[in-house]
C-alpha cells in the first residue's frame, strides 16, 4: 500500500526540522573537535602530514554539514539524505576514534578513548530524536558495527604499513562502506516501512477520527455559542435602537429647555434692567423728597418768625389803643377845644383794633399753616421712610434677579454641555446601531461557514470510516 499524501508532508516537515537542527549541531561539534585537534597536534607536536589527514577528515564532515544545511534551507532535501547523514556521522566517529588511537599514543587513552567515543554517542541521540523512528537508530547500529569490522580488518591487513597509509586506507574503506550500508539500509526499510505505514495509517485514521469528532462537538458548542450571540447582538440592536430613539427625545427635550432657559435669562435681565431705572427713581424721589422736607423746615422757621412778628403787632395795637384811651380822656378834659383830637384818638382806636383783629385773624392763617406744614412735614418723613424701604426691597429684589440671572446663564451653559454630550451619546448610539448590525452580518457569515464546515467534517467521518474497513479488510 502506497503512502498518503498528508503522511508523506507530515514526514517530510518533520525530517527538515530534524535536519536542521542536525545540520547546525553537525557545523558546530566538527568546529569544536577540529579546534581541539589542532590543539593537540600542536601540543605534542604531530607530523604534518598526519595532522593534515585528521583535519581534512573533519573538514569533509564540516563541508558535508555545510552542503546538507543548504540543501535543507532551498527545500532540495531528499528523504535518503537522512540516511546519509547517520552513515557519514558514524564513520565521522569510528575514524576520529581510530586515528586519535594511532596519532596520540602518550596522551591519556582513557580521556581520549571517552572523548572519541563522546562524538559517536552524541551524534546518534541526536538522529534517533531528530527523526523519533526506529530505522535511523538501525542505520547507525549497522554502519557501526560494519565500519568497525572494517577498520579492523584493515588494520590487520595494513599492520606494518606506514600509520598515514593505514589511515588514509581505513577512511577510504569506511567511507565507501558507509555508503554501502548507507544504501542497503534504505532499500532494506522500504519493507518495513511499508508494513510501518499501513499501521500509521491506521492510527492516524483513527487519530483523525477522534479528531473529527471533537471538532464536530465543537462545531456544535460554537453553533450554539453564535446562537447566542446572535441573540445577544439582536437585544444589543434594539436595545441601541430604543436608546437612539430616547436620545433624540431627550434632545428634543433638551432644546425646548434650552429655548425656556433663554427666554427667562432675557426676561431675568429685563428685570433686572427695570428694577435698577426703578431703584434710580427711588432715590431721586427720596432725595428730592428730603430737599422738600429741607424746604418745609425753612418755611417753618419763617412761619415761626411771622408769629413773632405778629404778637409785635398785637402789642403795638395795645398801645395804640391804649394811646387812643388817653388821648379821649385828655380831649374830654380839653372840653370843646379836644373835640377834634377826640376824633382823631377815636380813629386810631379803631385803626388799632382793627389792627389787632387782623393780627388775629393772620395769627390763626399762620398757626393754619404751621399745621398743615407739621403735616406736611410728617407726612414727607414718612414718605422718606417709605422710599427707604421701597429702595432696600429694591436692592433686595435686584439681587435675587442679577443672581437669578447669574443662575439662567450658568444653567444656560450646563444645558449646552448636556446638549453636547447628548449629541455625542447620539452619535456613538447610531455607530453602535451600525455596529450590531454589521456583528449580525458576521454571524450570520459565520453560521453559513460552519454549516459548511460541518457538512466537510461529516464527509471525511464517511471517508475514514472507509479507511477504516479497508485497512482492517
Amino acid at each position: 500500500m502506497k503512502k498518503g499524501k498528508n503522511i508523506f508532508e507530515i514526514k517530510a516537515l518533520q525530517l527538515k526540522k530534524g535536519e536542521q537542527i542536525a545540520s547546525i549541531f553537525r557545523i558546530t561539534v566538527g568546529a569544536l573537535i577540529a579546534a581541539y585537534i589542532s590543539f593537540i597536534s600542536l601540543k605534542y607536536k604531530l607530523e604534518i602530514s598526519a595532522m593534515v589527514l585528521v583535519l581534512a577528515n573533519f573538514i569533509i564532515l564540516f563541508l558535508f554539514a555545510l552542503f546538507s544545511f543548504y540543501l535543507i534551507k532551498k527545500d532540495k532535501y531528499p528523504e535518503t539524505m537522512a540516511y546519509f547523514t547517520v552513515t557519514v556521522d558514524s564513520i565521522g566517529g569510528l575514524i576520529f576514534f581510530i586515528i586519535s588511537m594511532f596519532l596520540m599514543k602518550g596522551f591519556n587513552s582513557n580521556i581520549l578513548f571517552l572523548f572519541s567515543f563522546s562524538y559517536l554517542i552524541i551524534i546518534t541521540l541526536i538522529n534517533v530524536f531528530r527523526l523519533k523512528t526506529i530505522y535511523p537508530l538501525l542505520s547507525g547500529i549497522i554502519n557501526a558495527v560494519g565500519t568497525m569490522i572494517i577498520a579492523l580488518f584493515a588494520l590487520f591487513l595494513n599492520r606494518g604499513s606506514n600509520a598515514v597509509i593505514t589511515m588514509f586506507s581505513i577512511s577510504f574503506i569506511m567511507l565507501l562502506t558507509g555508503l554501502l550500508c548507507g544504501f542497503l539500509v534504505q532499500k532494506f526499510t522500504i519493507i518495513l516501512e511499508n508494513n510501518l505505514v499501513t499501521e500509521e495509517l491506521l492510527r492516524s485514521s483513527r487519530r483523525l477520527r477522534m479528531t473529527l469528532e471533537i471538532v464536530e462537538v465543537s462545531i456544535v458548542s460554537l453553533s450554539n455559542f453564535v446562537s447566542n450571540l446572535d441573540e445577544i447582538a439582536e437585544r444589543l440592536s434594539k436595545g441601541a435602537k430604543n436608546q437612539l430613539a430616547s436620545i433624540e427625545m431627550i434632545s428634543k427635550e433638551a432644546s425646548t429647555l434650552q429655548k425656556s432657559m433663554e427666554n427667562i435669562s432675557q426676561s431675568s435681565e429685563i428685570s433686572e434692567n427695570t428694577i435698577k431705572r426703578t431703584a434710580d427713581f427711588s432715590n431721586n424721589g427720596n432725595l428730592i423728597l428730603k430737599r422738600v422736607i429741607q424746604e418745609i423746615l425753612g418755611i417753618h422757621e419763617v412761619v415761626d418768625k411771622m408769629v413773632a412778628s405778629l404778637d409785635l403787632i398785637d402789642e403795638i395795637a395795645d398801645q395804640t389803643n391804649l394811646l387812643s384811651l388817653n388821648a379821649t380822656i385828655e380831649a374830654s378834659r380839653a372840653g370843646e377845644e379836644g373835640t377834634g383830637f377826640s376824633v382823631l384818638a377815636d380813629e386810631i382806636r379803631k385803626l388799632a383794633e382793627r389792627s389787632s383783629e387782623t393780627a388775629s385773624e393772620i395769627g390763626r392763617l399762620v398757626k393754619q399753616i404751621e399745621r398743615v406744614i407739621f403735616n406736611g412735614g410728617e407726612s414727607s418723613k414718612e414718605a422718606g421712610k417709605i422710599f427707604d424701604s421701597i429702595n432696600k426691597d429694591l436692592n433686595v429684589y435686584s439681587t435675587f434677579v442679577h443672581n437669578l440671572h447669574m443662575d439662567v446663564q450658568n444653567q444656560l451653559t450646563s444645558n449646552r454641555e448636556v446638549a453636547h454630550a447628548i449629541e455625542r451619546i447620539g452619535t456613538v448610539t447610531k455607530e453602535n446601531t451600525i455596529t450590531s448590525e454589521q456583528i449580525e452580518e458576521v454571524l450570520s457569515l459565520l453560521r453559513e461557514e460552519m454549516n459548511k464546515l460541518k457538512g466537510l467534517v461529516e464527509g471525511k467521518m464517511i471517508e475514514v470510516a472507509r479507511l477504516s474497513r479497508y485497512q482492517k479488510d
